[in-house]
C-alpha cells in the first residue's frame, strides 16, 4: 500500500520478492486509485474507481558485458530499438540505436539527422532522452531490467500539454529492446 496525491489516492496490492530466474519482484492486479485534481496537468479527472496495474522488476546488476538480448554493433539497421507508444502519439515511433555491449554506450542509427538524444548509465541501469512528434520535443526516462525473459528498457514520458485552455497532457511508454 503506498497513499499518493496527499492522501486522496493509492497503490494497493500484493507483491512478491523472491529471487526468480525472470524477476526479483511482481505483482499483479494491483489497484491505482487518482482523484479528479481540477488543476493537475495529466489527467485532470483521475480514475477514481480506480485502474488495475501489474509490476515486474529485478535487481540491477552493473554488468561486466551489458546483454539484454540485443547481439553485437549492426552500423546500418541497429541493435536495439526505442519504441515510444500511447501519450497522444498518432501512431508509434521507433528509433534503431546501437548498444555496445561491452560498454553501454549508446549510438544513433543512423547517426545523424535523428530528432532525439538518449543517455545510458550503465552502473545503475538508467536510460533518459528527448524525442520530437509533432512539433513537440518530450522527455523520456525508464530503467533497464537485466535479468531473464524480462530483459529490456522500459520507462514512460508525459506529452506535451497542449496550449489549449481545460486540455491535459497523457502519459506514453518507451521500451529498450533487442
Amino acid at each position: 500500500f503506498a497513499s499518493l496525491y496527499k492522501k486522496l489516492g493509492l497503490v494497493a496490492g500484493d507483491i512478491t520478492f523472491a529471487n526468480l530466474a525472470d524477476s526479483d519482484i511482481s505483482g499483479t492486479d494491483l489497484l491505482w486509485i487518482r482523484p479528479n485534481q481540477s488543476s493537475a496537468r495529466y489527467y485532470r479527472t483521475g480514475w477514481t474507481s480506480g485502474i488495475r496495474i501489474d509490476a515486474v522488476g529485478a535487481k540491477y546488476t552493473s554488468p561486466a558485458a551489458l546483454d539484454f538480448g540485443q547481439g553485437a554493433v549492426d552500423s546500418v539497421n541497429g541493435n536495439a530499438a526505442l519504441v515510444f507508444t500511447d501519450g497522444q502519439l498518432a501512431s508509434s515511433i521507433t528509433h534503431n540505436v546501437n548498444v555496445n555491449p561491452t560498454t553501454g554506450a549508446i549510438t544513433r542509427v543512423p547517426v545523424v539527422g535523428a530528432p532525439y538524444t538518449h543517455t545510458f548509465t550503465a552502473s545503475t541501469g538508467v536510460f533518459s532522452g528527448t524525442f520530437t512528434h509533432g512539433g513537440a520535443t518530450d522527455k523520456y526516462y525508464g530503467v533497464l531490467i537485466n535479468k531473464g525473459a524480462n530483459k529490456a528498457g522500459f520507462g514512460y514520458f508525459l506529452s506535451t500539454v497542449p496550449l489549449v485552455y481545460g486540455a491535459s497532457g497523457e502519459s506514453g511508454g518507451v521500451t529498450l529492446q533487442p
